[in-house]
């Protein structure tokens, strides 16, 4: 599949929006994870798993995702 260049805008938080013709045709929906690299001075995004309802996570992701949520329950996070 070829899709033509499209310009994406860096937000103020370095958020970026993929084109939703891109996360369609890539089978992308909101809350997958992406691992992203720097390759020959290009961003490189690919899909590393999803999160969905029902989907169940290993042990360790498990412990991850409680940590994760005690963290935001808590406060320890913060927005940058």
């Amino acid at each position: 599949m070829r899709y033509d260049t499209r310009l994406v805008k860096v937000e103020k938080d370095f958020t970026i929006k993929i084109p939703k013709e891109f996360c369609t045709a890539l089978g992308i929906n909101c809350d997958d994870f992406l691992n992203g690299k720097v390759v020959n001075k290009r961003l490189v995004f690919a899909l590393k798993f999803r999160v969905r309802g029902e989907d169940i996570l290993s042990k360790h992701g498990e412990k991850m995702m409680n940590e994760a949520l005690d963290d935001i329950k808590e406060g320890r996070i913060e927005k940058v």
